[in-house]
């Protein structure tokens, strides 16, 4: 899962749009017989990458949010795979 989810993060910041609230319930499988195949849900924080390269708006769910969203120092695209060692933390230790 962690690859497909890294790669189609990376197919987002190709367009160029941020997701800005990866979390596990924005991940659905895209079939119950492979839990490695998904789909990323629930675009209502996404936006585009803007031209300066960074977001100063917070948003995201605050137990997912990475650590520049809490210094409010602006932040970028990446900030989102940055989320996602949370997600790898609670993946990892919840099997």
């Amino acid at each position: 899962m962690s690859y497909n989810l890294l790669d189609a993060i990376h197919a987002l910041h190709s367009v160029p749009i941020a997701h800005r609230d990866i979390k596990p319930e924005n991940l659905l499988l895209k079939s119950m017989e492979n839990d490695t195949d998904i789909k990323i849900a629930d675009f209502g924080f996404a936006s585009k990458i803007p031209s300066c390269g960074k977001f100063f708006q917070s948003c995201g769910t605050p137990s997912f949010v990475a650590p520049e969203l809490i210094h409010k120092r602006g932040y970028d695209h990446r900030a989102g795979e940055r989320r996602l060692f949370s997600l790898y933390f609670l993946e990892f230790f919840n099997d």
